[in-house]
């Protein structure tokens, strides 16, 4: 793209990391927040 005239991508994008909230669930304990089940697929 450096070639086709537009800017370097470099000063186009700042990467960074996401803040996850948190949801009751850890690495080292429970691996998934408390909820209640729901449906994914029900054949009619």
């Amino acid at each position: 793209m450096r070639d086709e005239g537009w800017p370097d991508l470099r000063q186009m994008l700042r990467p960074h990391d996401i803040d996850l909230p948190d949801v009751g669930a850890s690495a080292s304990g429970q691996l998934y927040p408390a909820m209640e089940p729901f449906t994914v697929f029900e054949d009619n």
